[in-house]
Order: structure tokens, then sequence, then C-alpha cells
């Protein structure tokens, strides 16, 4: 895993390369101008090349997968050509880690080649992974964060956790900062602590949290809905009444989510979902 921490530039290599889950050049800070080239030799012969600023000493590879979660990263090697311009094969080092892609359209490259910093973003970089965060705008736009884990890291109610994404009208993400900036490595966080971290985020528009056997989330403003994915099969139910206000409008009563939330996460198979969820529909949490 990568040992790098702090604000870090992502760019989004698959948009330049397609591929089947979020893959990105992450690079410190400091910079210089380094060419990315993108090559093949069959089926046909691809030459291309992209101008990107990078730390020959501080960037790595970094995969998600397709529902969140950190796969893997690799430190990335540079070389130098006759006049010291720094330069990279990208797509060797894809063919190495039997990474499949294709190449994206000729326009799109041109767009990107032209205008480099749309294919950036910032992240945040911790020892458990990476957070992203945005604020809203009163009730016309919520607030939110995501949080991705790298593989091991992150354990609730002995699950791993691979991914986090929430989101609320008003709400501040200064809510999880004190959480996420006292995780140690392994970070094992019990069910009474997870009730009270969910309790203190106040009334959400939306909660997903994917870990290595379920994956579950909740909309709790418009269309309301909850969903859990998990041992091939997909569940999907209404939120009960009982959920929201006096007269049944939003916002809905998140905190009452923590216990249900804990039992999926222990849920070791697909009877356990199903017995889990029954019990919400009986607490009035959820209905068919």
């Amino acid at each position: 895993m990568a040992e790098y921490t702090g604000w870090m530039t992502a760019y989004r290599l698959f948009w330049l390369l397609k591929t089947d889950v979020p893959l990105y050049l992450v690079t410190d800070l400091e910079k210089e101008s380094c060419t990315v080239r993108m090559t093949a030799s069959k089926p046909k012969k691809v030459s291309r090349t992209i101008d990107l600023d990078l730390n020959p000493d501080q960037t790595f590879l970094l995969r998600e997968g397709k529902d969140g979660g950190i796969l893997w990263t690799r430190p990335v090697s540079f070389s130098r050509d006759a006049a010291g311009k720094l330069w990279v094969d990208i797509t060797d080092l894809l063919r190495e880690m039997d990474v499949p892609f294709t190449f994206c359209e000729q326009g799109t490259l041109r767009h990107y080649k032209a205008r480099p910093r749309e294919l950036s973003r910032t992240m945040h970089f911790f020892s458990w992974g990476w957070k992203d965060a945005w604020d809203g705008f009163s009730l016309e736009s919520t607030a939110g964060a995501t949080l991705s884990f790298f593989p091991k890291s992150c354990y609730i109610c002995g699950a791993e956790i691979r991914h986090i994404r929430l989101s609320g009208f008003y709400w501040s993400s200064q809510k999880l900062d004190r959480h996420v900036q006292s995780m140690e490595v392994p970070c094992h966080v019990d069910q009474q602590t997870a009730c009270r971290c969910l309790e203190e985020q106040g009334s959400l528009a939306a909660l997903e949290i994917s870990s290595d056997r379920v994956r579950m989330i909740a909309h709790m403003f418009f269309l309301s809905s909850f969903r859990v994915e998990g041992f091939g099969r997909n569940w999907e139910y209404r939120l009960h009444n009982d959920m929201f206000q006096e007269n049944h409008c939003a916002p809905c009563k998140t905190d009452r989510f923590g216990p249900l939330f804990c039992k999926l996460l222990e849920a070791a198979d697909e009877a356990a979902v199903e017995k889990t969820l029954q019990w919400a529909v009986e607490a009035n949490i959820l209905k068919e």
C-alpha cells in the first residue's frame, strides 16, 4: 500500500484508457512536467502522449473497486530522455499488472491534452485510505463525504469496510473529522461506537456502506428506499413512516439505522441478512 499521507493530486486515467474499474495516477503536490506515454503493438500499433505534472519521488497507481474501496496501489518508476525530460509508459505498467484497457477516442485525448487539469482531482490521503468532502448549498444541494479504504485497514462490527459515502442538507464534514483523524490502522469499531458516530451526523439524505460481504444503500430524503446487495442477492425495501417526522415528511431519523447497519455487517450468509431485514420490518424501520 502507499505510504503517502496528506493532500495529493489524482489523475483519472480511466478517462484516457477505458478500464473496468476506476484507475488513478496519484502524485504529490510538488511536481514537474512528465510525458505520459500510452502505447500498444497489437492488435494495431498505437502511440499516444499527454503531459501531466508529476512528482517522480512520490507517484503511484491506484485501482478502486466498482463499488468503491481501494483494491491496490503500486509505486511508479520514471525515466528521463536525452534532454532530461521526465517520461513514463503507463500502459507498460498496466500490462505488468494484468489490468485490461482500451484507448479512448482521439477527440477525448485532444480535449484533455488541451485541458489536463480537468483530469485531476484532489484527494486527502490517510494511513487507512482517502477522504473527499464537498459542500452543499442550503436545500438546493447536499453536502457530503466519501471514504475509500485500503484493504484490511478498517473493520466495523467485524466486517472489513471498503467504502462509505454519506450526504445531507446542512451537513458538515467536520462531524466526521474527529473520527477520521483518530483512526489507526487497522481500525476496529464496535457496534456502540458505530451507532454513536452515526447519531452524531444528524439527519442525512443518503448513506452507503460497502463491506467485504454486503453493500447497503439508504436514500432518506427523495424517493426514500433501502437496498442491500450481497451473497448473490439483492433486497429492496421502503422506509417505514415511523422513520420520518410526525407528518411523514423528511428528514429521516438517521440514528435508527445504526443497529440495522451493524446487524447486516455481522451477517455471515443470506439467511442472516433476511433475518435481519425481517427484524427491521418488525421494528418499524423498513416496510415491504
